[in-house]
């Protein structure tokens, strides 16, 4: 059985219908870094047209990070709020949190396990990523892959 943890939303309602153009060309392949422990995870990470599904595995410390993303683009701040959906065998404390943005030319997704946490327990780097954000008009936020 899934648990959905939502973390604290700046806004309480999607700001227009944002369609996230991505062209993720090692998707499957992305490394991550796990601040905790010091760690390289990689897994495989698909970006769809209503979510982001992540599914990181730890070699060294044998954890294993799933779980589905669904949520909005705030185009003030270029991030997707997102609710993350983790597996029973997740025992983090506090809200889960995804944040999705650019930085530069590269694409992050950042990790993070409560509402105050400074540093991400993972981010996901795609150097040279053609990721752009575009569109203006009103409705649900939604974004895709080319």
């Amino acid at each position: 059985m899934q648990i959905k943890k939502a973390f604290q939303q700046e806004i309480s309602r999607p700001l227009g219908r944002q369609m996230l153009e991505a062209s993720l060309a090692h998707a499957n392949g992305c490394s991550c870094y796990h601040w905790n422990y010091h760690d390289r995870i990689s897994g495989k990470v698909n970006i769809s047209r209503v979510d982001l599904t992540f599914d990181l595995t730890s070699k060294s410390m044998g954890q294993a990070v799933k779980g589905e993303a669904a949520g909005f683009y705030r185009p003030n701040s270029a991030y997707i709020n997102a609710t993350v959906y983790y597996d029973d065998q997740q025992y983090l404390q506090g809200n889960q949190s995804v944040q999705i943005y650019m930085d530069g030319s590269k694409f992050i997704i950042d990790f993070f396990t409560t509402d105050q946490s400074e540093k991400p327990i993972a981010r996901i780097v795609q150097n040279a990523s053609s990721f752009t954000f575009q569109g203006t008009d009103t409705g649900d936020a939604t974004w895709g892959t080319n």
